[in-house]
Protein backbone atom coordinates (compact mmCIF):
# COMPACT_ATOMS: atom_id res chain seq x y z
CA UNK A 1 0.00 0.00 0.00
CA UNK A 2 2.73 2.48 0.90
CA UNK A 3 4.67 1.67 -2.28
CA UNK A 4 1.65 2.53 -4.42
CA UNK A 5 1.26 5.73 -2.45
CA UNK A 6 4.89 6.64 -3.11
CA UNK A 7 4.59 6.06 -6.85
CA UNK A 8 1.29 7.93 -7.10
CA UNK A 9 2.78 10.87 -5.25
CA UNK A 10 5.89 10.70 -7.46
CA UNK A 11 3.71 11.29 -10.52
CA UNK A 12 2.03 14.24 -8.80
CA UNK A 13 5.42 15.64 -7.75
CA UNK A 14 6.60 15.44 -11.37
CA UNK A 15 3.75 17.61 -12.61
CA UNK A 16 3.77 20.00 -9.65
CA UNK A 17 7.52 20.61 -9.66
CA UNK A 18 7.58 21.26 -13.42
CA UNK A 19 4.81 23.84 -13.39
CA UNK A 20 6.10 25.39 -10.17
CA UNK A 21 9.54 25.85 -11.78
CA UNK A 22 7.94 27.46 -14.84
CA UNK A 23 6.08 29.88 -12.61
CA UNK A 24 9.18 30.59 -10.56
CA UNK A 25 11.19 31.26 -13.72
CA UNK A 26 8.61 33.71 -15.01
CA UNK A 27 8.52 35.45 -11.63
CA UNK A 28 12.32 35.86 -11.77
CA UNK A 29 12.32 37.49 -15.23
CA UNK A 30 13.41 41.11 -15.45
CA UNK A 31 10.73 43.42 -14.11
CA UNK A 32 8.88 40.70 -12.19
CA UNK A 33 8.46 40.27 -8.48
CA UNK A 34 11.57 38.10 -7.82
CA UNK A 35 13.84 39.62 -10.47
CA UNK A 36 16.15 41.10 -7.85
CA UNK A 37 16.97 37.64 -6.51
CA UNK A 38 18.17 36.41 -9.90
CA UNK A 39 19.97 39.69 -10.58
CA UNK A 40 21.85 39.53 -7.25
CA UNK A 41 22.93 35.97 -8.06
CA UNK A 42 24.00 37.22 -11.49
CA UNK A 43 26.18 39.88 -9.87
CA UNK A 44 27.63 37.30 -7.47
CA UNK A 45 28.66 34.90 -10.21
CA UNK A 46 29.75 37.65 -12.64
CA UNK A 47 32.41 39.14 -10.37
CA UNK A 48 35.20 37.72 -12.54
CA UNK A 49 33.47 38.91 -15.73
CA UNK A 50 33.35 42.69 -15.39
CA UNK A 51 32.16 43.16 -18.97
CA UNK A 52 28.88 41.39 -18.15
CA UNK A 53 28.32 43.66 -15.15
CA UNK A 54 28.95 46.67 -17.37
CA UNK A 55 26.51 45.36 -19.97
CA UNK A 56 23.89 44.76 -17.29
CA UNK A 57 24.13 48.39 -16.17
CA UNK A 58 23.09 49.46 -19.69
CA UNK A 59 19.67 47.86 -19.26
CA UNK A 60 18.32 50.94 -17.49
CA UNK A 61 19.07 53.20 -20.45
CA UNK A 62 17.55 50.94 -23.11
CA UNK A 63 14.70 52.14 -25.26
CA UNK A 64 11.95 49.82 -26.39
CA UNK A 65 12.24 48.08 -29.73
CA UNK A 66 9.53 48.86 -32.23
CA UNK A 67 6.32 47.09 -31.30
CA UNK A 68 7.57 45.98 -27.86
CA UNK A 69 7.14 47.28 -24.38
CA UNK A 70 10.24 48.63 -22.66
CA UNK A 71 10.04 45.88 -20.01
CA UNK A 72 10.00 43.15 -22.68
CA UNK A 73 13.07 44.59 -24.39
CA UNK A 74 14.92 44.79 -21.10
CA UNK A 75 13.84 41.27 -20.06
CA UNK A 76 15.06 39.79 -23.34
CA UNK A 77 18.37 41.65 -23.03
CA UNK A 78 18.94 40.45 -19.46
CA UNK A 79 17.95 36.90 -20.40
CA UNK A 80 20.69 36.94 -23.03
CA UNK A 81 23.17 38.18 -20.45
CA UNK A 82 22.12 35.47 -18.02
CA UNK A 83 22.69 32.74 -20.61
CA UNK A 84 26.02 34.34 -21.57
CA UNK A 85 27.09 34.07 -17.93
CA UNK A 86 26.01 30.42 -17.89
CA UNK A 87 28.57 29.72 -20.61
CA UNK A 88 31.30 30.97 -18.24
CA UNK A 89 29.85 29.91 -14.87
CA UNK A 90 27.87 26.64 -15.05
CA UNK A 91 26.76 26.99 -11.41
CA UNK A 92 24.52 29.89 -12.42
CA UNK A 93 22.51 27.57 -14.68
CA UNK A 94 20.29 26.54 -11.77
CA UNK A 95 18.98 30.11 -11.61
CA UNK A 96 18.20 30.33 -15.35
CA UNK A 97 17.32 26.84 -16.64
CA UNK A 98 13.74 25.72 -15.96
CA UNK A 99 14.61 22.04 -16.31
CA UNK A 100 17.46 22.35 -13.78
CA UNK A 101 15.17 24.06 -11.28
CA UNK A 102 12.53 21.38 -11.85
CA UNK A 103 14.86 18.46 -11.14
CA UNK A 104 16.25 20.16 -8.02
CA UNK A 105 12.74 20.87 -6.68
CA UNK A 106 11.60 17.34 -7.52
CA UNK A 107 14.58 15.78 -5.73
CA UNK A 108 13.82 17.67 -2.54
CA UNK A 109 10.11 16.88 -2.75
CA UNK A 110 10.78 13.17 -3.37
CA UNK A 111 13.05 12.96 -0.35
CA UNK A 112 10.46 14.76 1.76
CA UNK A 113 7.67 12.51 0.46
CA UNK A 114 9.49 9.26 1.19
CA UNK A 115 10.44 10.49 4.65
CA UNK A 116 6.85 11.45 5.43
CA UNK A 117 5.56 8.10 4.18
CA UNK A 118 8.12 6.40 6.43
CA UNK A 119 7.03 8.32 9.51
CA UNK A 120 3.26 8.32 8.98
CA UNK A 121 2.41 5.17 7.02
CA UNK A 122 5.07 2.48 7.11
CA UNK A 123 7.73 2.33 9.81
CA UNK A 124 10.04 0.17 7.73
CA UNK A 125 13.42 1.36 6.48
CA UNK A 126 12.90 -0.63 3.27
CA UNK A 127 10.65 2.18 2.12
CA UNK A 128 13.79 4.24 1.37
CA UNK A 129 14.79 1.67 -1.25
CA UNK A 130 11.97 3.07 -3.38
CA UNK A 131 13.52 6.54 -3.46
CA UNK A 132 15.56 6.00 -6.67
CA UNK A 133 12.56 4.49 -8.44
CA UNK A 134 10.22 7.27 -7.39
CA UNK A 135 12.83 9.80 -8.55
CA UNK A 136 13.09 8.04 -11.93
CA UNK A 137 9.32 8.12 -12.25
CA UNK A 138 9.25 11.82 -11.38
CA UNK A 139 12.00 12.62 -13.89
CA UNK A 140 10.14 10.71 -16.60
CA UNK A 141 7.04 12.82 -15.92
CA UNK A 142 9.19 15.96 -16.07
CA UNK A 143 10.70 14.78 -19.36
CA UNK A 144 7.20 14.14 -20.72
CA UNK A 145 6.14 17.67 -19.74
CA UNK A 146 9.22 19.21 -21.35
CA UNK A 147 8.61 17.35 -24.62
CA UNK A 148 4.88 18.03 -24.62
CA UNK A 149 5.13 21.75 -23.82
CA UNK A 150 8.28 22.59 -25.75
Amino acid sequence: MSILLIYALAVVIGFVSYYFAIGLDSMMDWGSIFSKIRYKKFLKYALTHKDLITKSALVYSMDALEGEAKVTTRANYMDGLYWELVSFEPKFKLWVCVECMTVRIAAYLNLLMVTLVYFYVSHSLFIFMNLPFSMMLTISIIYFNIKANG
